[in-house]
């Protein structure tokens, strides 16, 4: 846990929390997916969203996504219930990538809005979109696991891991 102490602000070690509460089924996930002896540190959760929109008499529903992105001392963990562009009702999808396999984590704006860039070593990037509501939220969180990522590679370059 050295390497992170200069990278976030953890108070005596216990996570930090960016959004709201994961609801009911991302907190079954999330307690499906860590292992044993993780230490959880970090997490930003984007719930999934419903809107309702109108044209004329039509009445529209959409259903957005949602996410939960933790980082442990071990790995960094993504949840989502995203089902190619809409929200799939009843299951949720698991990606997990090692420490040493991250290469950086930011804040993208672009055109089509913000989303949390997730760059692997290997050449692979994850994209998170980030709903408007909770872009502050979702800078705070990329910037913290960013720094703890830099944190990790200076450690492992000093040899202290």
């Amino acid at each position: 846990m050295s390497w992170l102490r200069g990278a976030c602000t953890c108070p005596n070690q216990r996570s930090q929390k960016f959004g709201p509460e994961p609801n009911l089924k991302f907190r079954d996930a999330a307690s499906t997916e860590m292992l044993a002896g993780e230490v959880r540190l970090l997490q930003f959760v984007q719930p999934p969203l419903c809107r309702t929109r109108r044209r004329f008499a039509l009445r529209r529903e959409t259903r957005n996504a949602g996410d939960l992105l933790m980082l442990s001392d071990r790995r960094l963990l993504w949840i989502t219930d995203r089902r190619q562009s809409t929200q799939e009702q009843y299951g949720t999808v698991g990606k997990s990538a090692a420490l040493p396999a991250l290469k950086e984590v930011r804040a993208n704006e672009s055109d089509g809005g913000l989303s949390i860039d997730i760059g692997l070593r290997s050449g692979t990037l994850w994209s998170v979109p980030v709903a408007e509501e909770w872009e502050d939220e979702a800078m705070a969180f990329a910037e913290m696991v960013g720094r703890a990522v830099h944190a990790w590679d200076r450690s492992v370059e000093a040899g202290r891991i």
